[in-house]
């Protein structure tokens, strides 16, 4: 983690609104940089340019129910402003654009309880989130994945295997909680191709 103000000018498609929503200063606060750069790579293969409007100064401190918030660690934001355009007006197939790269970098849409890296938006549920995209990473890897011109990665399935292989490896979790997402994004990211393989590598946890 880095003061933000270390880091800010290496961000091209993400901006920091103080004082949008309370008295929040996202400028000001710790935010973990693994994120930020995840975010910033999301926005700009969507092509969007995204206003982080909070993180940790003016934002409750526990969730619903009774947990730290992640926004509370540095590690979590939430996005209220694409493209100067509130979130709760703009498109939702923008949202979508933005979300899905999200998605491709290995972020659980819809379910943050048990997993390192997960987006919150206008689909969630439990609903509160129409206004702005929520987005934390407690620690997830970035796999910072290439795609060509259609739409597939550039790395090949061996390479992505073992960096998340070395991931698992390296962590003190070994629960489904972290090990799920991981298998998750390489099923997503390559569809069938890779079922025998991953299923090899969940016998040998």
């Amino acid at each position: 983690m880095k003061r933000l103000k270390e880091v800010v000018d290496t961000y091209d498609y993400v901006d920091f609104k103080d004082n949008m929503v309370g008295y929040s200063k996202p400028s000001k606060d710790n935010i973990n940089t693994s994120l930020l750069n995840d975010i910033n790579l999301a926005a700009k293969r969507a092509g969007l340019k995204v206003d982080v409007t909070t993180a940790v100064s003016g934002h409750r401190t526990k969730t619903s129910s009774g947990n730290i918030s992640r926004h509370t660690t540095g590690n979590a934001v939430d996005i209220a402003i694409i493209n100067g355009i509130p979130v709760r007006t703009i498109d939702k197939s923008i949202v979508d654009k933005f979300v899905n790269e999200l998605v491709r970098l290995g972020y659980i849409r819809g379910v943050e309880s048990g997993n390192p890296k997960a987006v919150l938006d206008y689909k969630f549920k439990g609903g509160g989130h129409d206004g702005h995209i929520h987005v934390s990473n407690t620690g997830g890897s970035s796999y910072n994945i290439e795609y060509n011109d259609e739409g597939f990665p550039t790395e090949t399935p061996d390479d992505l295997l073992s960096k998340i292989t070395n991931d698992i490896t390296n962590t003190d979790s070994t629960s489904s909680s972290f090990i799920e997402p991981q298998f998750n994004f390489i099923d997503y990211a390559f569809g069938n191709k890779l079922n025998e393989e991953i299923t090899r590598i969940k016998e040998l946890l």
